[in-house]
């Protein structure tokens, strides 16, 4: 999360009269001299790296071995090299990981980008994300129940996403009621 903030950040300019400036300097004009060579050099290699290429490489790689016709997942050197991955998900959800990263890459998107949609929007964005994600949650199934202790870390990722689902639905709550009129409620 901490690389994907910082790979957003360079991108992330705010409109200052007729010009736009570095949101984390000011001081910085966007989109000319130093600053286009830092959006190219570093900006766009980070955000392919690490926001397209990870996640892509792990999926080749489970997808490659998960094609394997001598057992696939299930072997012993790729359960060390990749479990890490698939391990907790059933078979046919191997991939889920991705599904979790492409998650929080776009809850951090929003909280870089966001601010510019307005608080509202924002926090509408936020809202639809999270009832998707709780969506795919329930539909998708992902963990693999070896036995009844197992049933905790579905129930335990549907709670938290409840969870901040309906933080955020507070906070917008709380939010919208700032002005005269809400002011008991």
């Amino acid at each position: 999360p901490t690389i994907c903030v910082q790979a957003f950040q360079v991108f992330h300019c705010k409109q200052v009269g007729n010009q736009q400036y570095l949101a984390a300097d000011l001081e910085e004009a966007c989109w000319e001299g130093r600053h286009l060579s830092m959006v190219l050099l570093l900006g766009v290699s980070q955000v392919l790296l690490f926001v397209v290429c990870l996640p892509s490489i792990v999926f080749v790689l489970l997808r490659r071995n998960m094609d394997l016709e001598d057992g696939s997942l299930t072997k012993h050197a790729t359960i060390v090299r990749y479990g890490l991955f698939y391990g907790a998900y059933k078979d046919d959800t191997y991939y889920w990981e991705l599904v979790i990263t492409f998650r929080k890459i776009t809850i951090i998107a929003l909280s870089v980008f966001g601010p510019a949609l307005g608080t509202e929007r924002q926090t509408q964005m936020v809202l639809a994300v999270l009832l998707v994600c709780i969506s795919l949650e329930i539909a998708g199934d992902p963990y693999k129940i070896v036995d009844e202790s197992f049933r905790i870390l579905g129930r335990l990722e549907i709670a938290s996403l409840f969870v901040q689902w309906s933080t955020m639905w507070g906070g917008s709550m709380i939010f919208a009621s700032q002005d005269k009129e809400s002011e008991g409620f």
